[in-house]
């Protein structure tokens, strides 16, 4: 699947259509720095996407051929050759995800030329290449130059498999549709009170009791060390990066119930498979709960190949500002330790967090959160998931059965119209914000097709702004783009 992105491209003239209908040879070349890369799965699925892709514009039997190396192409006037040429440092050549060079050129003329310094900016630039030939002329694409490049360096899907597990298989369908949107994160929220879905080493217990629970029947399960490695390196292959989550000090009951040795004297002993928020958390003065966050925490940096790891911080109703600051300051810090990268939700930002960390905006009823602006002047990163757009549970309309509506319904013009600038914002003006978010919750969502009625369309619509930012767009364009692409009976 794709997303009509903007593109920053620049027809040219002078120059033939190349045509691509069936009975024409097509050769698809790569530079020495993506066949010869250490990271080999990723560059050899950058080459298969770009098979992909070549058989799907010439809609024909149309077998590309690959060289690996340099070589003498054919010149002949029959042959359309497409190249990948990685420009970056050995350094950045293997890199994909946030904080990445992913800036490309497309220039086509006779040939299709690809440039780009990462494995990043090439992934996306097949994702434009597609894009473009579905727009063009039927088995063909018009001269054109096109340098492209995100505004925001983090651009997510948060999915939560916490109040209903989503199957693997599900996953990677979502991490392909993602990829070809050109985000390049896929945020799992893994733990919440109603249930905990990662296997963590030394605590079987976590998934042995607490991966049972759901809020709907048959939400159960959980992802295995060899899932949660598997998965990570389908994200990678297709240049996004698996952040886990592991919410804490609140939205803790699952820890609680699977760890007796966690609870105070008040916490229920049995599952919990309702949709309130704010009443779990884990208990300060408890002697099991700090080595419990640390051990959580280094086995989780363990497990993950990316630099990211979210702990949390979000909705702790029951704690003191002093409980709060106590749990979630040492969780960061075990994610430092690790040498990772700590994520965290808005609320942590009222705590004195290192400036290393981000911090995801999701609640502006209040306006912006206390901290925010703080952390940001302290060179912190702010992302951008304002509910009310950016939750893709929200239902379409008060008629829908799946779905909640606390934020608000969000059709697809309204997940579309809105300015980052506008809405993280104070007295003083906008904050700086490096990323956009979109997320979907699963209290009411079980199953592949309410999963994906409830992220399709409105996800290209979050995709979009996370790549343009706050450029001008036209609503009713992009709703028109999205009937084309998923039918005219869209949600809009």
């Amino acid at each position: 699947m794709t997303n009509d992105h903007h593109l920053g491209d620049h027809r040219t003239s002078g120059h033939r259509v190349i045509d691509l209908r069936a009975g024409v040879s097509v050769l698809v070349r790569t530079d020495a720095a993506l066949c010869g890369h250490e990271n080999v799965p990723v560059a050899q699925t950058l080459i298969e996407r770009l098979e992909t892709a070549i058989r799907q514009w010439v809609d024909a039997d149309v077998a590309p051929v690959i060289a690996r190396e340099h070589s003498s192409a054919d010149k002949s006037t029959d042959r359309c050759e497409v190249t990948i040429a990685l420009t970056g440092t050995p350094e950045q050549v293997g890199q994909f995800g946030p904080e990445t060079d992913e800036s490309f050129t497309i220039e086509i003329d006779e040939q299709v030329r690809i440039s780009a310094v990462s494995f990043g900016g090439a992934g996306h630039a097949i994702s434009a290449l597609t894009q473009l030939a579905a727009t063009d002329t039927p088995g063909s694409l018009e001269p054109a130059v096109i340098h492209d490049q995100p505004t925001h360096s983090w651009r997510s899907l948060s999915v939560d498999l916490a109040r209903n597990f989503v199957p693997v298989d599900l996953l990677r369908e979502v991490i392909d549709i993602a990829a070809e949107m050109r985000l390049n994160v896929l945020h799992l929220h893994l733990t919440d009170d109603q249930g905990w879905r990662l296997d963590i080493p030394g605590l079987p217990d976590l998934v042995a009791r607490s991966s049972q629970s759901s809020t709907l029947p048959g939400g159960d399960g959980y992802l295995s060390i060899e899932d949660f490695t598997q998965l990570q390196l389908f994200a990678a292959r297709r240049g996004m990066v698996l952040v886990p989550e592991i919410d804490m000090p609140g939205h803790t009951h699952a820890a609680l119930y699977a760890l007796p040795e966690l609870r105070g004297p008040n916490d229920d002993p049995h599952p919990y498979t309702g949709i309130n928020v704010g009443f779990s958390k884990l208990h300060r003065d408890n002697p099991a709960t700090r080595p419990f966050i640390a051990r959580v925490v280094r086995e989780m940096a363990a497990m993950t190949t990316g630099q990211w790891l979210h702990v949390g911080g979000d909705e702790c109703h029951q704690m003191t500002d002093d409980e709060y600051r106590e749990l979630v300051q040492p969780a960061v810090a075990e994610v430092l330790a690790a040498g990772k990268t700590p994520v965290l939700w808005q609320e942590a930002a009222k705590v004195s967090l290192d400036p290393s960390a981000w911090v995801t905006v999701w609640d502006l009823r209040a306006g912006l959160p206390a901290g925010v602006r703080e952390h940001a002047e302290r060179g912190g990163k702010v992302i951008a998931a304002p509910a009310p757009m950016a939750y893709l549970d929200s239902k379409y309309s008060p008629r829908d059965t799946v779905g909640q509506d606390w934020a608000g319904c969000a059709t697809l013009r309204s997940a579309y119209d809105w300015r980052i600038c506008e809405l993280l914002r104070d007295d003083q003006g906008p904050v700086p914000v490096h990323g956009v978010e979109a997320a979907i919750w699963t209290e009411t969502i079980q199953g592949r097709a309410d999963f994906m009625h409830m992220l399709l369309p409105r996800l290209a619509a979050i995709s979009e702004i996370a790549w343009m930012g706050d450029q001008t767009r036209d609503v009713d364009e992009f709703v028109a783009r999205a009937e084309a692409r998923y039918g005219s009976g869209v949600k809009r």
